[in-house]
């Protein structure tokens, strides 16, 4: 029997999210000097069929302290998935994702229907003054700590 199989499958790749969070967590690790860094943590799926995880922001020397920005869901085909935020960057970023046709569901998330919706999504809970005062805190913390002011 011949191969039935697509010939094209072994160079056809998508971003994922998990790919796209990953690269996100290295620009903030590089704009912070390493003071800021990412974490990526699986989650307990909802259904078997699903991958999630948490988006966590960790600084430097702060021990297992971390900030979960977002969760992240989606089944195999990576699309649609659901993005949760906590209640107050749903508040700031909510109105901006409206205009882009995007609404809030229950429980502070969001439904994404596509890779280009999730970048712009994420661009606006990245973007936010929300992220920015906890990168800012977080930082702060890991700079007292590496001068020897502050300690665990």
């Amino acid at each position: 029997m011949n191969n039935l199989w697509a010939k094209d499958i072994s160079s056809s790749k998508r971003v994922t999210p998990y790919k796209m969070l990953s690269e996100q967590g290295n620009y903030l690790k590089g704009m912070t000097n390493h003071m800021v860094y990412c974490e990526i943590s699986k989650e307990i799926p909802y259904t078997a069929d699903k991958i999630a995880f948490g988006y966590k922001l960790r600084g430097e020397g702060l021990g297992s302290y971390s900030y979960t920005l977002l969760t992240v869901e989606y089944p195999i085909e990576l699309y649609p998935l659901t993005i949760q935020v906590d209640s107050e960057m749903k508040e700031e970023i909510e109105f901006d994702l409206e205009v882009i046709g995007v609404k809030f569901k229950r429980d502070n998330k969001i439904n994404v229907n596509n890779e280009k919706e999730f970048e712009n999504v994420l661009g606006y809970i990245l973007a936010s003054n929300r992220a920015k005062e906890i990168i800012i805190n977080i930082m702060s913390l890991a700079q007292d700590i590496a001068a020897g002011t502050f300690e665990l």
